[in-house]
């Protein structure tokens, strides 16, 4: 990992600002030609997959090292950490974004939400980020000790071991939706499409603004090879976060190639 005075150092740098720039630009390009191939000839989507998430990873640290550490914030309790959501000031939008990811409740999502159509590119990175912070967090010490581990075991592929910590955290503590999203991923991961999209639709009863569990959803039905439900599901997505890159790039697709009766 990387260190916030390294980054600081960074920031200071004027060839560094623009070679991340730079990069950000190169991986959209890329990340774009990789989807056409694959709809196009029939690769399966995980072929995308692999190579535009880790463009998205690198384009996402690309965006931290120009800006997201440019400033230090001071503890905020939430109530002003949600007034300066509201801010005319970045600074501030983001300083309240970074304390709603530590201490944040599900109230608070709604209006995080509002900062996805922030004006400014970082507040709605950071709007992004601060909402999985929050939906990560059991606020169980047990239940996040078993979560830790079961996500670990699915990094590890050894997905029936994750499903069966997933199988425990959710008995303990079934409200908790990203164990119900994460056993989704395993079952996802194993081919078991059934079980991930029951999982799935449970996250977002548990949790209906979850963006990524409508991609998800739309990917699967994708591999179906059933483009307008998928499709359907993307759109879902881009209605809650429009930020996101993968599945407006995959909607832009399905959607010409629906037009023109080529699915």
């Amino acid at each position: 990992m990387v260190s916030s005075s390294l980054l600081k150092k960074l920031l200071r740098d004027p060839i560094a600002v623009s070679r991340a720039r730079s990069l950000l630009a190169y991986l959209f390009d890329m990340s774009r030609r990789s989807l056409c191939g694959s709809l196009h000839s029939g690769r399966s989507l995980r072929f995308f997959q692999q190579t535009v998430r880790s463009a998205v990873a690198a384009a996402c640290f690309a965006m931290l090292v120009t800006q997201a550490f440019a400033d230090d914030w001071g503890p905020l309790s939430r109530e002003r950490a949600l007034v300066q959501l509201d801010s005319p000031h970045e600074r501030e939008r983001r300083a309240g974004l970074a304390r709603l990811a530590e201490i944040g409740t599900e109230a608070d999502v709604p209006y995080m939400l509002r900062r996805l159509h922030d004006d400014a590119p970082i507040v709605r990175g950071m709007a992004e980020q601060a909402m999985w912070g929050l939906w990560l967090r059991p606020n169980d010490t047990a239940a996040n000790r078993m979560f830790q581990t079961s996500v670990a075991l699915i990094q590890q592929k050894d997905l029936e071991r994750a499903i069966r910590q997933l199988d425990e955290i959710i008995a303990y503590k079934p409200e908790f939706a990203e164990a119900w999203n994460k056993r989704g991923d395993a079952y996802m991961h194993l081919g078991d499409y059934d079980r991930a999209l029951a999982d799935y639709v449970r996250v977002l009863q548990l949790n209906p603004y979850q963006f990524s569990v409508m991609q998800s959803c739309g990917e699967i039905w994708l591999e179906r090879r059933n483009a307008r439900q998928a499709a359907e599901y993307f759109r879902r997505a881009l209605e809650v976060n429009p930020n996101l890159f993968e599945a407006a790039l995959i909607l832009q697709q399905l959607e010409e190639m629906l037009e023109n009766d080529r699915i």
